[in-house]
This record gives C-alpha cells, structure tokens and sequence, in this order.
C-alpha cells in the first residue's frame, strides 16, 4: 500500500489507477516519463485508493460472493 501503479490500459488495473494520482497509464514508450513525475505522487493518495481492495476487503467480498452462489444454488434446487 502507498505505491504508485504503473499500468496499462488494458485488463483490470486500469479501472484503480487515476493517472498521476496514484499511478500511470503506461503506453509503452512513457516508462521515462512516469518515472519522472512519479515524485509528485503522494503515498496517502496511493495508500487511500488502495484502501478498499485490503485482505479484509477483498475476504469479505469473496464470502458475500459465496453467500450469493449458494442461495442461487439453492434456489435452482426448489424448482
């Protein structure tokens, strides 16, 4: 937590990263760039944005996501 991110705009990342905030959108050629203006990025702004996908976060997303599959299965069951 507290880093900032380097990403691309393809895949899942790219929906955390608010550039030069908390991060970058990497192209490809801007690596140098990034890297220059990655002074500016302060940690609690990485560390806030980072704050919502915690182990505690994500474990509770998961069992809430599993509480659901089991009422659907169950109610696949009755009919």
């Amino acid at each position: 937590l507290g880093t900032p991110l380097l990403v691309n705009r393809v895949g899942w990342f790219n929906k955390l990263v608010q550039d030069n905030v908390n991060g970058f959108f990497y192209n490809g050629n801007n690596f140098l760039e990034c890297y220059n203006k990655s002074r500016y990025i302060k940690q609690i702004d990485c560390y806030q944005s980072a704050k919502p996908y915690s182990i505690e976060e994500m474990i509770k997303s998961f069992y809430k996501t599993f509480e659901e599959i089991v009422e659907e299965r169950k109610i696949e069951n009755v009919k």
